[in-house]
């Protein structure tokens, strides 16, 4: 064995996944390297917890020259080549030395090695000296360490980074069936500055929507046949996809890649390929580097690649760190970014000033104004409130290694259960820099997607960091010197500053005649509009039937505004509803405003030009102004008399049915110049539900419990009323008895069971084997308390 060349860094660390002793690893011994060809056929479903031992990682300094293999401990001790570690190999012989990096072929990996080279790289490692091992029983981590120091061979020995809790803040979070509302409207983060990144802006723009560009999603799990993501075909690059984190990884595609369809939202880059990769690799273990290194593999320069992960460290307890300050995890993202490809790092939820972290050797590594500050190229991403101005919330970390930032709460998304059965929940409550790393992440992919139809390449990671993070087209936080979390990207004025303007200007329809068709289920079309802007009027069709039965709101609207503010005309659709034929004529003129929505736009909410014969769907919701020319299309309607009158205060509040866990609420309704909205209802003074109808139902309640209940109701100006009087209802008292537990019996997820005088929830769904000792594993049972 050779023992002098460049230099060798090893990782010792052993990662586990086992959830519990119930689930079993079937893994093939013959199959060593993932590949992207065959990925499909190993995504596994896993129900359980993460679990972990112990594990190490070591370095070998750059003169070693070991083949990279496992068992590498054998040669050590044949050949001799360093006493130290032959004396520890000798001391404990069920060490064993594994490769870190699996799912990569060691010379595919010399490749990614190249790119680090070619570079004017002071940081770069050889991947291939990264070894794993398993901290044996009886032996403590920090005395293996102590041993392997001794070693002249070793560089660095370190504790490889527990699996952590993904970077979601668990705000409240309610999830919506998407019937209910046109979700686009909740995605204020794609809102125009300084609300958000203004991806509609992008969109206007050749390759805006993300086409011709790959995206990869690094977590723990999705619900990939999510039906708003189904069709996206999002592929499995290597690793598990977990079941008890699937509603993770699905709000984070959501927000990227939620298809352009008829159902709830619309990602940032929704023509983008998406691929997805598993830090749960697949023989089980956790291993960050080696997921990040296989998606390298499968990506080409100009890709983006977003890490949704956070990382534990010595000292720091639950005070989450960007992965990046993992040596082996830094080396990982170097490689990718030495590559070409745009890596995107949540900053984590810790609350930490960065520029005061010190890594093991006391070095201050992600302060950019220390000399000791190493850079992996990756774009790193802070958190800041959803509201203008944006603020940098409180559990964000934050420094001069934060790039830029984006909504850190009230992000809405796709969301999934672990049990995958519904495939369309959504939620307006995603937080974290878990919600704000991926509008990042799609504000770059529409970036490089312009880039490639414009300029024929992408941006380079230098590039794209500098282009997003620059103050002069981005929106500053609250207070820039303390919030330390850079800018919201502004898509509009980075393409405007790179020199991209909307290739079709299609915001002026010129015409003097115009029809609108609304159709609802089989096509029935129950509104139709003819605007003759000549004659300056409007003539309104409404048909009998029933729109849509499936939709029991409001499913389309029809609002005519004149210039001086007032409203001449409105009209909401409720889906469900019999609706009465009706014919009527309105004059509309030149600065008048016409708005229009509808549920589920596409082909089903249609315009005519009669003139120019030019037949296009309006989408969802569409505001015109009438100009001499004909139509112009206008974010929203300007109004010169603004309404500043209060709907009545609703009255009436009374509970109709009542039981151990749910009130059923119904209320007269308010009155309004314009028109009541919605109303909001709240229990003990706190929000809990927008409904637009009089009546609500507050469920999972606690029994024998009172609640107190108030209503006020919204109009369209967000004008609010006086809340309602207060309804005080009390829950009716419930069973409490339970099923005494059985260790032999199967149980549900959400079972209930009383054993030795307690009560025992079930935390998922097993079989038992007749241990009694399973009922004390948190890992199945929690105790719970009834009140």
């Amino acid at each position: 064995m050779k023992l002098i060349k460049g230099i060798f860094v090893s990782t010792i660390a052993l990662t586990s996944f086992t959830g519990l002793e119930l689930i079993k690893m079937n893994e093939d011994p013959n199959v060593v390297y993932a590949d992207s060809k065959n990925s499909l056929q190993n995504i596994s479903q896993f129900q359980g917890d993460i679990k972990e031992g112990d594990k190490i990682i070591l370095k070998f300094k750059s003169e070693v020259n070991f083949p990279y293999k496992d068992g590498l401990e054998n040669q050590i001790k044949d050949e001799g080549s360093d006493s130290e570690l032959v004396k520890i190999f000798s001391e404990f012989p069920q060490l064993t030395l594994k490769r870190l990096f699996t799912s990569v072929n060691p010379k595919e990996i010399e490749n990614i090695d190249k790119h680090t080279r070619e570079t004017e790289n002071n940081s770069s490692s050889n991947l291939l000296d990264y070894y794993i091992v398993e901290v044996p029983n009886k032996v403590t981590a920090e005395t293996l360490m102590d041993k392997f120091k001794k070693s002249h061979l070793v560089e660095e020995v370190y504790m490889q980074e527990k699996p952590t809790l993904l970077p979601e803040v668990q705000l409240p979070t309610v999830s919506l069936n998407p019937y209910d509302d046109p979700r686009f409207l909740n995605q204020g983060y794609l809102k125009e500055a300084p609300y958000g990144i203004n991806a509609s802006y992008a969109w206007s723009i050749k390759g805006g929507d993300g086409k011709g560009t790959t995206f990869v999603d690094m977590e723990y799990g999705w619900l990939l046949d999510h039906e708003d993501l189904v069709n996206q075909k999002v592929e499995l690059i290597s690793g598990r996809n977990i079941d008890q984190h699937v509603g993770h990884g699905t709000s984070v595609l959501g927000i990227v890649s939620a298809e352009d369809n008829k159902v709830g939202n619309i990602g940032i880059a929704p023509k983008a390929k998406v691929k997805v990769v598993s830090q749960i690799r697949g023989d089980g273990s956790y291993n960050t580097a080696d997921a990040i290194i296989n998606a390298v593999h499968n990506l080409q320069a100009g890709d983006i690649l977003l890490l949704e992960a956070q990382a534990s460290y010595d000292g720091y307890g639950d005070k989450y760190l960007p992965v990046e300050v993992q040596p082996d995890i830094f080396d990982a993202i170097r490689a990718g970014t030495d590559k070409g490809i745009i890596v995107i790092e949540a900053g984590a939820n810790g609350s930490n000033d960065l520029d005061q972290f010190r890594d093991r050797n006391g070095k201050q590594v992600l302060n950019r104004n220390s000399p000791d500050f190493k850079d992996s190229g990756a774009i790193m991403i802070g958190a800041a409130s959803s509201t203008v101005p944006h603020k940098r919330l409180w559990f964000s970390n934050y420094g001069s290694r934060i790039d830029v930032y984006g909504w850190g709460e009230n992000v809405d998304t796709t969301r999934a259960e672990p049990n995958r059965i519904t495939k369309n929940l959504y939620t307006t409550g995603f937080s974290g820099t878990s919600s704000a790393s991926p509008i990042i992440a799609g504000a770059a992919i529409s970036i490089q997607g312009v880039a490639k139809e414009h300029l024929g390449r992408p941006y380079k990671p230098a590039e794209l960091r500098n282009i997003l993070s620059n103050p002069n087209t981005g929106t500053k936080s609250q207070n820039p010197l303390t919030d330390k979390i850079g800018v919201l990207p502004d898509l509009k004025s980075i393409l405007s500053n790179l020199g991209y303007s909307p290739d079709i200007s299609n915001n002026v329809l010129e015409g003097n005649q115009f029809v609108w068709s609304m159709k609802g289920i089989g096509d029935f079309e129950f509104a139709k509009l003819d605007f003759n802007k000549t004659k300056e009027e409007m003539q309104i069709q409404l048909k009998a039937g029933v729109p849509h039965h499936y939709f029991d709101s409001t499913y389309a609207s029809v609002k005519v505004q004149n210039s001086s503010g007032k409203v001449v005309y409105n009209k909401d659709i409720y889906g469900n509803r019999q609706q009465n034929a009706e014919t009527q004529k309105i004059s509309v003129k030149v600065g008048d405003y016409i708005e229009f929505t509808h549920l589920e736009g596409g082909n089903r909410a249609t315009l005519i030009n009669v003139d120019k014969n030019i037949q296009e769907s309006f989408g969802k919701k569409i505001v015109y102004q009438v100009t001499v020319n004909g139509l112009k299309k206008v974010d929203q309607i300007i109004n010169p008399n603004p309404d500043t009158e209060a709907p009545t205060r609703p009255e009436g509040l009374q509970a109709t049915n009542i039981t151990a866990n749910s009130v059923e609420l119904k209320w007269n309704s308010s009155t309004d110049n314009v028109g009541v909205k919605e109303y909001q209802v709240l229990r003990d003074g706190k929000f809990i539900q927008t409904v637009q109808g009089t009546t609500f139902t507050d469920s999972k309640l606690t029994a024998n419990i009172e609640y107190k209940y108030t209503v006020k109701a919204i109009d369209a100006a967000g004008n609010e009323s006086i809340q309602s009087s207060v309804l005080s209802v009390k829950t009716k008292e419930k069973n409490t008895s339970y099923e005494k537990w059985d260790p032999r019996k199967a149980y549900t997820k959400g079972d209930r069971v009383e054993y030795q005088g307690k009560i025992y929830e079930a935390v998922q769904s097993y079989q038992g084997n007749g241990d009694s000792n399973w009922i004390f594993s948190l890992s199945l049972w929690k105790p719970i308390s009834i009140s």
